[in-house]
């Protein structure tokens, strides 16, 4: 209950307890003034009754939440003992600790934005991350930040303010936004993809937060990924492998009724990918580096290992250098393997795998089936993508 201090010397003069006993707002009742001490009174605002009390020279009064007038006072008289004690007891341990050189816990301060350590996150934890995945929780931060709730904007609100319907109503906003792909000439809606990582990445950031005392609780634990798909489903399976691969060489007519084909770049990263198990963003960084017999990449957490490659990995690789690439996409100098941007290969598997009648597979799901293949043929996990070195699988 809250305390209302009043000055004592502007109302009271200089004697405090005498103008207690002799205010006539004050039921002076002597058995109660006894056993609350000369110091305190019990008083009747209205139908509320009240406790006032004196403690290091303020008057201080306290509300017992108690009402009914004069036929609840002795309920008024029990409570006011209780609350007189409690008051005393926290009076004399602050004393004391003043006597050992002690100063009680200072309170806690405020609890930062969202803007502000969102902005301490990236400092502190993004570095250690992939280039493409620091570009993300930088650009992530631009969107969430900006979203309006109620009269302020998330980024605005203070860590402990934000509550799970507020994470739940910032995952709906962002599934109502086009995609940012300035490249892109049709712009549609961001996919489920995206906004689960968003999700992922959020809960990362007030994890942190709880981690580093700043609120008690994540607010978004509890808010999960939409039921769908598992990703124990979403694996390609030896049968299903040639319906992706046959509609990317399959021609098809385009918006102008021309009939195209995707180019068979497209069918080597597959391939590539399906043989080494490699993250995509391990395969398009800056820091793969082809060895012959293996390959040097650095992926999450820049984290360095080498992989193997297998004779149909060597075989694909060797034909995707000799790609030059053409009018539209020329191979820029210097550059890696495939230079396409990441959300290309996305695109090219999602609108594959509708052409092919199969189950929606990402590029990431072409790592799991590479994992998954190994332990089918009775590899330890040891031996799987996430080991320093993949080996040969014949």
């Amino acid at each position: 209950m809250p305390l209302f201090p009043i000055s004592g010397g502007d109302i009271f003069g200089d004697s405090a307890d005498l103008c207690f006993l002799l205010s006539p707002l004050i039921l002076t009742v002597s058995s109660l003034g006894r056993s609350l001490g000369a110091r305190m009174a019990l008083r009747l605002r209205g139908e509320a009754w009240w406790l006032r009390k004196m403690m290091g020279g303020t008057v201080y009064d306290l509300p017992l939440g108690i009402y009914g007038g004069e036929k609840n006072r002795k309920r008024a008289e029990t409570e006011a003992k209780r609350r007189a004690r409690e008051l005393k007891d926290g009076h004399t341990s602050k004393k004391l600790l003043g006597k050992l050189g002690l100063t009680p816990a200072a309170p806690k301060a405020a609890a930062p934005t969202l803007a502000d350590w969102w902005k301490t996150y990236l400092d502190t934890y993004t570095p250690a991350k992939a280039a493409n995945t620091q570009a993300h929780d930088r650009f992530a931060k631009v969107v969430y930040c900006g979203m309006q709730i109620g009269e302020s904007t998330l980024g605005a609100m203070g860590l402990d303010e934000i509550k799970q319907a507020d994470c739940l109503k910032v995952l709906q906003l962002r599934r109502a936004l086009k995609a940012a792909n300035p490249k892109r000439k049709t712009p549609t809606l961001v996919s489920e993809g995206t906004v689960q990582r968003d999700r992922r990445l959020l809960q990362a950031i007030f994890e942190r937060a709880v981690e580093n005392d700043h609120i008690a609780k994540n607010p978004w634990k509890g808010v999960d990924a939409k039921p769908g798909a598992t990703r124990s489903h979403r694996l390609l399976t030896p049968e299903d492998e040639g319906k992706p691969l046959g509609a990317f060489s399959s021609a098809v007519k385009d918006a102008v009724g021309r009939m195209v084909s995707t180019h068979p770049r497209y069918t080597r990263f597959i391939r590539f990918m399906l043989e080494t198990g490699l993250r995509i963003d391990e395969l398009l960084n800056d820091q793969f580096k082809d060895n012959g017999a293996y390959i040097h990449v650095r992926g999450k957490f820049a984290k360095e290992r080498d992989v193997v490659l297998t004779k149909k990995a060597r075989k694909t690789l060797d034909e995707q250098w000799a790609d030059m690439g053409d009018t539209q996409s020329p191979r820029p100098k210097g550059s890696r393997p495939w230079w396409q941007h990441e959300s290309r290969f996305a695109q090219v598997m999602t609108k594959g795998c509708e052409r092919a009648g199969i189950l929606h597979l990402s590029p990431h799901d072409l790592r799991h089936t590479f994992g998954h293949r190994f332990l089918v043929k009775g590899v330890t996990s040891t031996c799987s993508p996430r080991s320093s070195a993949t080996p040969v699988s014949g």
